[in-house]
């Protein structure tokens, strides 16, 4: 089921290049960030056994928003670099991507190894606190991604 993520991802990289020539790489990193916080939301808010087609919609919606924001915060970081600089830039974008990511998972699975350690804790309860942290972080992304160029138009 969670391939269903990557397919998301995969079919939103493709459609994010024409939609960041038209509405600017800011515009569509803000609607792949509201994309994966709305394709979280289901696993915040089940209580108990889940219905399997939401939690699927729900990784498509979501392996989307992060697709379109991981590639365009990629092709941001090369904006306006010199070609020799490229090189540099693609070491410490990568680095960071692996450090966050496992830092990331480490921190989750941190978290709601704790809250599943707790004495009469309801396992769906654990989860749902642990994806409402996910969509919380999500949308903390929105105030960096202001800072991303809009069309070139809007940029002078």
């Amino acid at each position: 089921m969670l391939a269903l993520q990557g397919v998301g991802a995969f079919a939103a990289r493709s459609a994010s290049r024409r939609l960041t020539s038209r509405l600017g790489t800011r515009t569509v990193v803000l609607a792949g960030l509201a994309l994966a916080a709305a394709g979280t939301l289901p696993f915040g808010v089940t209580d108990g056994p889940a219905d399997a087609v939401l939690l699927a919609a729900g990784l498509l919606v979501r392996g989307a928003g992060i697709g379109i924001v991981t590639v365009l915060t990629l092709a941001a970081a090369y904006h306006g670099l010199s070609r020799h600089e490229i090189g540099h830039a693609s070491g410490a974008s990568r680095i960071l991507i692996q450090l966050g990511g496992a830092l990331g998972v480490a921190g989750v699975t941190t978290l709601l190894a704790g809250q599943l350690g707790s004495p009469g804790a309801p396992t769906h309860v654990a989860f749902a606190h642990t994806f409402w942290l996910l969509i919380a972080s999500i949308l903390v992304g929105l105030l960096p991604a202001l800072a991303l160029p809009g069309r070139a138009a809007e940029d002078g």
